[in-house]
């Protein structure tokens, strides 16, 4: 079906605790298991135009080594949220992402009452994740420090509104897994 509609890949995302995932918090994979499931599957081709993509962690996996054995740099970009992507809920709400699109603090404008080019612009929530690369002082270590900043910027930027309420922090998953990488390459 997938390749029917022209789709290329198809990305697996941990559940968050929003939504209908709000009841369900026993079941959020912790750290350790979206790293094992990350590192097992990598990413696979599942025919010449589509793949599965499971979640990277771009400062602990800088290599990606996939099915095919092949070791080469992992060049993941990052979460694309109010930076390359927008969600445009059913009534008209745009936010960064689907997972938030009815979350009322983060819809920064609907296209039922502003052009789409006046808020992708405009948007004073957007042009602050657009420019978090310039305020990577105020991210807690090792963070701020990462040669690996310019893409990841603490990971997904949902996750770290929702359980951090601060863009200016880690993920959830990244602060279980961020220690030294000899214990990372032990999970």
């Amino acid at each position: 079906m997938a390749e029917k509609l022209g789709c290329q890949a198809i990305h697996f995302l941990p559940m968050m605790p929003i939504g209908r995932g709000a009841e369900l918090n026993d079941q959020i994979l912790s750290a350790k298991e979206v790293l094992l499931l990350s590192r097992h599957f990598g990413t696979i081709q599942i025919s010449k135009k589509i793949r599965i993509v499971f979640k990277k962690f771009l400062c602990l996996e800088p290599f990606d080594y996939g099915n095919s054995g092949k070791v080469k740099v992992n060049v993941d970009p990052g979460c694309p949220a109010g930076i390359a992507s927008f969600a445009i809920s059913p009534v008209g709400d745009v936010s960064g992402c689907v997972l938030i699109n009815r979350v009322k603090d983060y819809i920064v404008g609907n296209v039922k009452e502003n052009n789409l080019d006046e808020i992708w612009y405009n948007s004073d929530f957007f042009n602050e994740i657009r420019h978090l690369d310039e305020k990577k002082n105020l991210f807690p270590s090792p963070c701020n420090s990462c040669i690996y900043f310019a893409n990841c910027k603490g990971g997904c930027l949902i996750e770290k509104l929702l359980f951090n309420n601060s863009l200016y922090s880690q993920e959830r998953y990244l602060k279980e897994l961020i220690m030294p990488s000899s214990k990372v390459n032990d999970i």
